[in-house]
């Protein structure tokens, strides 16, 4: 796979398929679209910091 020189649109929620295989995340919501560079694990550790944050800034 890296010798392909193009883009490949992939939707899925299963994250230990997208695991290596992807190298940015898109991320729709509020509308609009977000790009992450970097892999599904990247993505989800800095959602998960993003929601701990939101969620301590509301309790304080």
């Amino acid at each position: 796979m890296t010798e392909f020189d193009g883009t490949v649109v992939v939707v899925s929620h299963d994250r230990d398929f997208l695991d290596g295989l992807v190298t940015k995340v898109y991320e729709f919501g509020h509308r609009k679209v977000t790009e992450h560079l970097e892999d599904i694990y990247g993505f989800l550790d800095k959602k998960k910091m993003e929601n701990l944050r939101e969620l301590e800034s509301k309790t304080n």
